[in-house]
């Protein structure tokens, strides 16, 4: 029975990444369908106007899959990826759509009452663990706390929407908010989610910097909460050791074997100029080790080339410089609402650089909200003329049934490495001689243990 508690919790997690999945399927169908006039736009537009930095992305995407060692397995990282950055502008779409306060009111209020939920759930756990328990039970619900970490940093500014979406200033409103996300902030602070915690504070500063005056309230309620959160820590933490006196359960100016995957990363990259080693085989490498760089650069640089690694900064950058510019323009009464936005967009971004949260659906779903809303809010619609309604449509239903095609290999393929994962899960945890998982799609997933249960699986076919 003992073994079977954190099989049986495995199980639950994974189910639930397959709802996640099986909800963004859904979702693309419906709401990719209804707007696929605007998506193809969009589209062509974008293709339009860098014909040659598309062509380039398409290109050296398609070849880092075809010589990879798995090509199966690379596509379908390659269509994980489609699904995010099409759900992203699904969100950015649809936040376009969203023009009173009390739509963003809503949405804060939501994410309020799950913070809610969560931290009295959470507290409950770690009163009666306090005796012995350790930094990972300290976010009860997540499968390792650096997954609760990557949540936090995205969704803690999305739920100050509840306070900020007003007219005038709402006392209660900010009494209402504190509590639940002082919680948050004491279960950052406890686990020790130093990624998260460094994001929110950096992202909280480009905000004070740009709005200054103009965004009292958002950066009040994060600093009340985050000052909240961490008295809390100092009275009641469970993790000081009794004997020794010492407050942290391991040295956290240590990089957690961080230096190693990127030195690693680098190697890999340089080695393997312009495509890399190939996508998601950072799992597959034989060394049994994390299963990504966790660093969003320097992963894409190791998996898919420098090339596409030096297009990602260069997005990342262009994106980043259009929020700050769309932040100048806006009225002072919309800058509160937007600052929310950009500090969580900024937080992600800044997150990904010291973990892999875009390889969780639940994290990466995180990512998907904070872009696309950044992006989307106070956006323009696409509207066409009559006469090109009939070819976007066309071309809308083309494209559309091509993304969807993808998907589907993505839930297909998904759940047939899911079940390899299974299977080679004991086999992994004797390589490595202890009860360790290696996350990349799913909650395990060494790619070269799968192999030696199955070698002859479709997905590890190879023309090399």
């Amino acid at each position: 029975m003992a073994g079977f508690k954190p099989a049986f919790f495995m199980l639950q997690v994974d189910f639930f990444r397959l709802v996640l999945i099986l909800f963004f399927l859904l979702s693309f169908g419906f709401c990719g369908w209804c707007w696929r006039d605007q998506f193809a736009g969009k589209l062509i537009s974008s293709c339009n106007d860098g014909k040659i930095l598309c062509c380039t992305i398409l290109v050296m995407a398609l070849l880092a899959v075809l010589l990879s060692p798995a090509p199966f397995v690379a596509f379908l990282e390659l269509s994980y990826i489609v699904g995010l950055l099409v759900s992203s502008w699904l969100v950015s779409f649809a936040s376009i759509k969203i023009k009173s306060l009390i739509a963003w009111r809503v949405i804060g209020g939501l994410l309020i009452l799950l913070i809610l939920m969560h931290s009295v759930y959470a507290m409950d756990i770690i009163s009666l663990r306090h005796a012995f328990m350790t930094r990972h039970d300290a976010t009860p619900g997540f499968s390792h706390d650096r997954l609760f970490s990557d949540l936090a940093a995205g969704v803690i500014p999305l739920a100050v929407l509840y306070s900020v979406s007003r007219r005038r200033l709402s006392v209660s409103a900010i009494c209402l908010s504190v509590p639940p996300l002082a919680v948050w902030w004491y279960l950052l602070f406890i686990s020790e989610g130093r990624s998260g915690i460094l994001s929110l504070v950096l992202a909280g500063l480009v905000v004070a910097v740009l709005y200054r005056k103009a965004v009292l309230i958002p950066i009040f309620v994060l600093l009340l909460s985050s000052v909240v959160g961490l008295v809390g820590w100092f009275i009641f933490n469970p993790m000081v050791k009794r004997s020794s006196g010492e407050v942290f359960q391991r040295d956290i100016r240590s990089g957690s074997g961080r230096w190693e995957l990127w030195r690693d990363a680098i190697s890999y990259a340089s080695d393997n100029f312009p495509f890399g080693i190939g996508p998601m085989q950072y799992a597959g490498d034989g060394i049994m080790r994390g299963g990504s760089a966790h660093n969003l650069i320097l992963n894409t640089a190791a998996e898919w080339g420098a090339v596409l690694a030096v297009i990602l900064v260069a997005v990342l950058v262009k994106g980043g410089l259009e929020v700050l510019r769309r932040a100048v323009v806006l009225p002072d009464a919309e800058k509160p609402i937007y600052a929310c936005l950009i500090m969580s967009f900024f937080a992600v971004m800044i997150n990904l650089q010291f973990s892999g949260a875009h390889i969780a659906p639940s994290s990466a779903l995180v990512i998907i909200v904070s872009a696309g809303f950044v992006f989307g809010y106070r956006g323009e619609e696409m509207n066409y003329a009559p006469h090109l309604k009939m070819q976007y449509r066309s071309y809308g239903a083309i494209a559309w049934a091509g993304v969807m095609l993808v998907l589907a290999y993505l839930f297909y393929a998904g759940l047939e490495m899911y079940w390899l994962s299974l299977d080679s899960q004991l086999l992994c945890m004797q390589q490595e001689g202890r009860l360790h998982l290696f996350p990349r799609f799913w909650a395990q997933g060494r790619l070269e243990c799968m192999q030696m249960v199955a070698p002859d699986h479709w997905l590890f076919w190879s023309w090399r």
